[in-house]
């Protein structure tokens, strides 16, 4: 059984400046993770600056 998406979802995303001063509230963390959420195959986080708290330690490529 497959279950029909509830919003858009894309081959690939790109969320930029994804910074501590842009994310920083509980409602910013809700609209990162549906953001996130959208890429079926391919996501590329932007960080100007310090990444957000909200995210996960990841790799960081090109600092």
């Amino acid at each position: 059984m497959t279950l029909p998406a509830k919003g858009l979802e894309f081959d690939r995303a790109i969320i930029p400046d994804v910074s501590d001063r842009i994310f920083t509230t509980e409602m910013d963390r809700n609209l990162l993770h549906v953001v996130c959420t959208r890429a079926m195959h391919r996501l590329s986080l932007v960080s100007v600056g310090h990444p957000s708290p909200f995210l996960p330690a990841v790799e960081q490529v090109g600092t």
